[in-house]
């Protein structure tokens, strides 16, 4: 008999609708391996590209041999907090009310960033005696004090530590993007034995690689037809991004340097703003579909990846676009703290301090001042070390194996 795994993540997208893919790329794993999966995801997320097709409060469909119960969800706007939190509650109750008739699950799977999908999700695991697993994308709600600059006993922080700690308390496993997230999570009442880092991995994609909008071409060839060197980026467009840091670099780079930005997000007013003064050498592009990414890489010189100086990220991180650029073969400027983060152990391109343009520059001409050939070995770096590092079918394997190993509590 199959094993039956259910994942409740608000946030989940497929390749049909666009990030988060961390969820569907674990469950087609799994589906691989020869179980049943059903996501139940949010019917709107601002994360995703494009939303389900709702003509009612549910809406069940298949994708890639992954069942998904789409439940409905108030749309609000990404930079919107009260509309955030109305769709968290909204989702919370959802499940309840959709969950508590289930049964025939093995293992439950609740997915943050936010925490509050943990109590429907424990309350299915208990009903069904079915492992539960709580899987950290995103620290919260430590990310939102450390980064957003909320205060820790802010009322709604509150009812975040409070559904985490249960989480912690509760969970059979919990899994992590974090490698040293148990650092913490012990302080929240989590056994460091029932702690296994899972990265954002990659996953035999039999997704067509699809051609770029004619305006990314026409854009691009005229920045190379003056003999450009591009700096990408592909992503949301964040504070934690930290694309005012890039943009900013450019006053301590030569002429030829040029940046592409691939995304949306609550900063892009601003950041386009920002880069006005460097006129044609910053081009932003609309958001692209996966499948499209890859196209784009290959016309870009050197991949960026940022952040801001935290000691958030003493914890670990793991960015699926980090994954992609590697995958492309592309050396990378890498700008987060994280100890033995892909990049220095891959040696696929140059770190700099985070937050400082400068030094964001410094690396950048030395990229750029490597021949064809080294910027390549750098980029073939890469690829070999994510390919034998972040399989998402070794690590969704991992965590079957871990939880026989671990038993029920």
């Amino acid at each position: 008999m199959k094993k039956h795994i259910v994942i409740v993540s608000p946030f989940a997208g497929s390749p049909r609708h666009g990030m988060v893919l961390r969820n569907y790329m674990m469950a087609r794993e799994w589906v691989k391996q020869g179980c049943r999966v059903t996501i139940v995801a949010s019917a709107y997320s601002h994360y995703r590209a494009s939303q389900p097709d709702m003509k009612g409060r549910v809406l069940e469909e298949t994708i890639d041999g992954i069942e998904y119960r789409w439940l409905w969800g108030p749309k609000y706007g990404g930079a919107s907090n009260m509309g955030r939190v109305w769709g968290m509650l909204a989702f919370t109750l959802h499940c309840f009310f959709e969950l508590w008739k289930w049964r025939g699950v093995d293992v439950v799977v609740c997915s943050s960033p936010h925490p509050f999908s943990v109590y429907p999700g424990y309350f299915l695991a208990k009903r069904c005696g079915a492992f539960f697993v709580y899987d950290i994308r995103d620290l919260w709600p430590l990310t939102p004090i450390m980064l957003g600059g909320y205060r820790k006993n802010h009322p709604f922080i509150l009812l975040m530590q409070a559904a985490e700690d249960f989480a912690c308390r509760k969970a059979d496993l919990v899994i992590a993007v974090q490698a040293y997230a148990h650092q913490y999570l012990k302080g929240r009442g989590l056994p460091e034995d029932r702690f296994l880092p899972v990265y954002n991995g990659f996953g035999s994609d039999e997704t067509v690689e699809k051609p770029l909008p004619d305006n990314f071409l026409s854009v691009i060839g005229k920045i190379r037809d003056k003999g450009g060197i591009i700096i990408g980026y592909t992503g949301s467009l964040g504070r934690a991004n930290a694309m005012d840091v890039l943009i900013d670099a450019l006053e301590y780079l030569p002429e030829n340097i040029n940046i592409c930005i691939v995304g949306s997000g609550a900063d892009k007013e601003n950041l386009e703003e920002r880069a006005a003064c460097f006129g044609e050498r910053v081009i932003f592009f609309d958001p692209i579909h996966k499948s499209q990414v890859a196209s784009f890489l290959k016309l870009i010189d050197i991949a960026y990846v940022g952040g801001h100086c935290s000691p958030l990220y003493k914890y670990g991180a793991s960015l699926t676009k980090l994954n992609d650029y590697m995958m492309a073969e592309k050396p990378v400027l890498y700008g987060l703290d994280d100890p033995g983060n892909a990049v220095q152990m891959s040696g696929s391109g140059l770190l700099y301090k985070p937050g400082s343009s400068q030094d964001l520059a410094r690396a950048a001409r030395e990229l750029v001042g490597m021949s064809l050939e080294e910027r390549s070995q750098l980029g073939k770096k890469g690829k070999s070390w994510v390919c034998k590092n972040r399989d998402m079918w070794k690590m969704a394997k991992n965590i079957l194996l871990r939880l026989e190993d671990l038993g029920k509590r």
